[in-house]
C-alpha cells in the first residue's frame, strides 16, 4: 500500500491540509475515497458504548489493557518509549503490564 503524507499537499491552492492517503495500487481510485456528509460522521461518543453494567472498575482495568498493548506495539516493544507514549512513569508501566499479562 503507497501512502501520501501532509508534505504532499503543501501548496497553497489545496483545500485539504494534512491528510494521510492510502492507496492500494499506487493511484487514488474512487474505491479509496469515503466521503461522508457531517451528519454520517457525528455518531455516539465512544463512552456511550461502555457497558455499565459490569462496573466502573473492570471498564477501567479494559481500558488500561488495551492502551497499554497499543502503546506497547506502537513502541515496538520498547517499554522506555510506550511509557512516553502513555504518559506515565515507565515503572508505573512495568506494574500494568504485570497486573494484565502482557507482552
Amino acid at each position: 500500500m503507497n501512502t501520501i503524507g501532509p508534505a504532499m499537499f503543501g501548496n497553497s491552492k489545496t483545500q485539504l491540509s494534512g491528510p494521510l492517503v492510502l492507496a492500494r495500487e499506487g493511484i487514488v481510485t474512487k474505491t479509496e475515497i469515503q466521503l461522508r456528509a457531517p451528519s454520517e460522521r457525528t455518531g455516539p461518543h465512544w463512552t456511550d458504548q461502555v457497558p455499565l453494567e459490569i462496573g466502573w472498575q473492570a471498564n477501567l482495568s479494559k481500558l488500561e489493557n488495551s492502551l497499554v498493548e497499543r502503546a506497547l506495539r506502537q513502541a515496538q516493544g520498547n517499554k522506555s518509549k510506550a511509557s512516553e507514549l502513555l504518559g506515565i512513569h515507565r515503572r508505573l508501566l512495568y506494574k500494568k503490564i504485570r497486573e494484565y499479562g502482557v507482552e
